[in-house]
């Protein structure tokens, strides 16, 4: 993320940030091509609280990512604690799925060209609730592309999901998914967020809850949010999201960079 250089304070923030290039993060799902260093990464701490008409649920996942080559990512993100409360039918709580991921940057970013990377992702059924998750182990590719414009970095991915047997035997449709992001760098302290994610319907429960929305109608999300630095190396965030089933998500995070 590079500010404009309309002044010399800009062009003294543009140094800076080239010299240390942010990677994008909480509060944003979207997907970045700028892959840490080898043997550098980081661990992500994140409280979500989201509230739809069907009920309200809680999550506390975690991720970390490193990067085993300059051009290669591995992302593990365990959901540690899920808490969903339904107004109608039971609860559930517990420990929620895990996400494994492979990130491979394909061609780097030129004056021109954006940078490339794709990603190949498995989702590991770790609950057996169905009410937290579908209870099959899915199987996700994407591309990914990221280009900075001043002081905008923009993302955008494109993604298809395979969907494994879900608990019950219930039939699941494939996904496909695209995101797009933009980060735009106020000042050394903080940076402000946006993206829109959509999906295609997996054919299932339209009204789901928790895990089982991954079953659900295809839908649309909006996301706005703020990043602050009190450090190289720390990073809190905060991102309020709306989407077309009027779901309500807050999630605040707290990254440390290594």
């Amino acid at each position: 993320m590079t500010p404009h250089p309309t002044s010399a304070l800009a062009l003294s923030l543009l140094s800076a940030l080239v010299a240390a290039p942010a990677i994008a993060g909480q509060p944003l799902e979207t997907e970045t091509a700028r892959l840490p260093a080898q043997g550098h990464g980081n661990l992500q701490v994140v409280y979500e609280h989201q509230s739809t008409s069907n009920g309200q649920e809680d999550a506390l996942p975690l991720a970390f990512e490193y990067g085993l080559t300059d051009r290669l990512e591995f992302a593990v993100e365990p959901v540690i604690y899920t808490s969903i409360r339904p107004k109608a039918g039971r609860s559930a709580k517990g420990f929620g799925d895990t996400e494994a991921t492979l990130t491979y940057l394909v061609a780097p970013e030129t004056n021109s060209l954006p940078a490339f990377a794709v990603a190949g992702e498995v989702k590991f059924a770790t609950t057996h609730n169905a009410l937290i998750g579908t209870g099959g182990t899915d199987y996700r590719i994407a591309g990914i592309v990221s280009k900075r414009y001043g002081p905008f970095d923009l993302h955008a991915n494109l993604g298809y999901t395979f969907l494994g047997k879900a608990t019950g035997g219930a039939k699941l449709d494939n996904i496909i998914d695209f995101a797009a992001a933009a980060e735009y760098t106020l000042n050394p302290k903080w940076t402000l967020v946006s993206e829109v994610l959509a999906n295609s319907s997996a054919g299932g429960n339209e009204t789901a809850v928790g895990g089982a929305q991954e079953a659900s109608a295809s839908t649309v999300t909006g996301l706005v949010g703020a990043v602050y630095h009190p450090g190289d190396r720390y990073e809190l965030s905060v991102g309020a999201t709306y989407d077309s089933e009027s779901a309500a998500l807050l999630r605040t995070g707290l990254t440390f960079r290594f």
